[in-house]
């Protein structure tokens, strides 16, 4: 396994770029919508705390401006451990409507190889583009046990560049 630093040298945004390390704080970047899923947010946090691991979401970051995708999304994806992607659709009218800018985070994740574990609500209908990944389909029953799953086998199978 190749054991230098990844660095960040290609701006999505298409300004110079970061820098950034990949992996380099032992933080996990939640992409969820904001108008759904607050609790499944809720059990995310608390057990990535109990870990050790910092919870970290767009809605928490404060960004001015243009500064705001890069700040708030771009570089805490680049810095963190691993991500969850929480893909629940939103319901407008009874229909069940992706939400394009978590897929767009999702999108991120996979492109820079980061660690991802997608969540969705059992009862509701896969996108066709992200059919082939491994989704973690979850009950309200089951939540729980399987957050504490998945972000285990999440933390053994990634470290942060700094810790050798």
């Amino acid at each position: 396994m190749d054991e230098r630093a990844r660095i960040n040298e290609h701006c999505m945004m298409g300004l110079s770029h970061c820098g950034l390390v990949f992996s380099s704080r032992d933080t996990c970047f939640i992409a969820h919508g904001f108008q759904q899923s607050p609790r499944e947010v809720e059990f995310f946090q608390k057990a990535l705390s109990e870990r050790g691991i910092e919870p970290v979401t767009a809605r928490e970051r404060g960004a001015p401006g243009r500064q705001t995708f890069c700040k708030k999304i771009c570089a805490e994806i680049i810095r963190s451990r691993f991500c969850i992607a929480l893909i629940n659709n939103d319901e407008w009218d009874g229909r069940e409507v992706p939400n394009a800018n978590v897929y767009m985070e999702l999108g991120l994740m996979l492109g820079w190889r980061k660690y991802v574990i997608p969540f969705q609500r059992a009862s509701q209908k896969v996108v066709f583009n992200a059919a082939g990944l491994y989704i973690t389909r979850y009950r309200c029953t089951d939540l729980e046990r399987l957050t504490a799953e998945e972000i285990g086998k999440a933390i053994g199978l990634t470290r942060t560049f700094t810790n050798h």
